[in-house]
């Protein structure tokens, strides 16, 4: 039986932090190329349907030693039958969870807030960027 379940995949950062896939564009990609790439790079996974009309985008400041660095990053809502993830030499762990879960299980609040936006939008409340 096919498990019908919404489930997210929430990833352990060598970091020790708990979050969405994510990375950097590489020259010449587009936003949804580079989404694909880092989704294959990081978990193995290669057939995800994105699901047109969802977008979000946060922003955010880090220290890099001394520098501090402003990322934005765009995140896409896809959809995918596999479930085995191959994790990156960047990550530690994986899980897939439940809507509640996964806010739970990631560590920073804007990882929680696409969540948020993800399940309104599956819900049918609109796309939330």
């Amino acid at each position: 039986m096919q498990d019908s379940r919404r489930l997210y995949l929430v990833l352990r950062y060598a970091a020790g932090h708990w979050d969405l896939a994510k990375g950097k564009r590489e020259p010449g990609e587009s936003d949804v190329q580079a989404a694909l790439r880092e989704v294959k790079e990081e978990t193995g996974i290669s057939d995800v349907a994105l699901c047109e009309g969802f977008v979000r985008r946060i922003e955010y400041e880090f220290l890099d030693g001394n520098d501090t660095v402003h990322k934005t990053v765009t995140f896409f809502l896809g959809e995918t039958r596999a479930r085995d993830v191959t994790l990156s030499d960047e990550h530690r762990d994986y899980t897939w969870q439940e809507y509640g879960d996964a806010v739970r299980a990631v560590t920073y609040p804007a990882a929680a807030g696409v969540l948020v936006a993800a399940e309104a939008w599956l819900d049918g409340g609109g796309n939330a960027a």
